[in-house]
């Protein structure tokens, strides 16, 4: 117990955990254990949790019973994704969670413990809203189980300054072009560069030692043709030829150039930040953190005087298309022992997962939360026709 609370102690976010103690013949314990990592919209995503799911189900309990009801929030979660799985993952194991939020490239590791949502009917009609693709990576590797339900969508996506490509000749839009290329990218990038100081990189992205470097790689040699997996049941299996040589050449040559050295300490954060300070002129993202740039852009340009005007779209094209690496995260429910009384906690479970997941959830995560929806091109074109304002999701939908 006190190694884990000297793990725990570096870490400081937010966790819901609802403790609703009452007497029911058919269960040994009531309420519901549910986790939602503070990193995905900060505390007013946790408190649109806290008011709309975790309050109403411990009122559901609450009028079944007179006996006291409590609710416990531990206030320590760790910072980095996998620090948060390891936690989730000792907490299922104890059977101290049962509804918790899973990384895309994480869900094959909590198999063991979490539930075949194909096994409740009530998720058949919202599956096959699915994103296919999503779907895929959220279920088991033979594709029998889903082991979590999306919940919201990402994918690398590139930003850019409108104005100053406009200011020096360019078509501002023409990163939206299905040809436009690394290549390209590269020569306006270190034009632009030489004449705006200010500007330490041409260009920016993940470079520190860690999975956004991974996934940018992905999309490097994924856009050269290169689509096979390079992680194959913990055996790193990236292929070495011509194409992935190649690949990583044209990067190096960025190095020193269009990106700053320190490029190896990058993250989203820095890059974010680097950005946001007019310090690059393109940027690689993920698509849920646009309208996090774009609101940050508009309080500048407002405190400022600034009249910068910012662009997204997919990646640059390769040798052979235009790549994007797959990101976002899932909700996976604990695989309760059908043997004890847990069935109380198993319906509040399935209960909280549905108002979490269903259209109208979706609908109203990414409206007040910008976190995109999972489900198919059908569905987000209905939630772009509601919207007149420009909306990334939308944006990247047409392209």
């Amino acid at each position: 117990m006190s190694i884990l609370i000297i793990f725990f102690n570096f870490f400081i976010l937010l966790q819901f955990f609802i403790v609703i103690h009452a007497t029911n013949p058919n269960c040994s314990s009531t309420g519901l254990h549910i986790s939602v990592w503070k990193k995905h919209g900060g505390s007013a995503l946790n408190h649109w949790i806290e008011q709309n799911i975790v309050s109403v189900i411990r009122k559901m309990e609450e009028s079944k019973s007179s006996d006291e009801s409590s609710m416990v929030c531990n206030t320590i979660q760790p910072q980095l994704t996998n620090d948060y799985m390891n936690f989730a993952e000792i907490l299922v194991k104890e059977h101290s969670l049962d509804l918790f939020d899973v990384d895309i490239v994480y869900p094959g590791r909590f198999r063991k413990y979490t539930s075949d949502l194909t096994d409740y009917s009530q998720f058949d009609d919202l599956r096959a809203w699915l994103d296919k693709d999503l779907e895929k990576a959220y279920s088991s590797s033979d594709g029998k189980s889903l082991l979590a339900f999306p919940w919201f969508k990402e994918h690398g996506v590139l930003i850019w300054r409108k104005d100053l490509l406009k200011k020096h000749g360019y078509d501002e839009n023409e990163p939206l072009s299905s040809d436009f290329t690394w290549e390209r990218m590269a020569h306006i990038a270190a034009d632009i560069q030489s004449k705006e100081s200010q500007l330490t990189d041409g260009y920016a992205w993940q470079g520190n030692n860690y999975e956004g470097l991974t996934c940018n790689v992905m999309e490097w040699i994924a856009s050269d043709g290169v689509t096979s997996r390079i992680i194959d049941d913990d055996k790193i299996t990236l292929v070495v030829n011509e194409t992935t040589v190649k690949s990583f050449e044209r990067v190096a040559s960025w190095i020193g150039t269009i990106t700053s050295k320190d490029v190896i300490e990058g993250d989203e954060m820095t890059v974010k930040n680097k950005f946001e300070t007019g310090k690059a002129l393109f940027v690689r993202l993920w698509s849920g953190m646009y309208d996090g740039v774009a609101k940050a852009v508009a309080e500048n340009n407002k405190k400022d005087g600034t009249t910068w005007d910012i662009g997204v779209s997919f990646m640059p094209k390769g040798n052979v298309m235009k790549a994007a690496t797959l990101g976002g995260w899932g909700l996976s429910v604990s695989n309760f022992d059908k043997e004890s009384s847990n069935y109380c906690r198993e319906k509040n479970a399935l209960t909280a997962l549905n108002w979490m997941v269903n259209l109208t959830a979706q609908k109203a995560f990414y409206k007040q939360f910008q976190r995109n929806p999972t489900f198919n091109s059908t569905f987000i074109d209905e939630l772009c026709n509601e919207s007149g304002e420009f909306q990334v999701v939308c944006e990247l939908n047409k392209q």
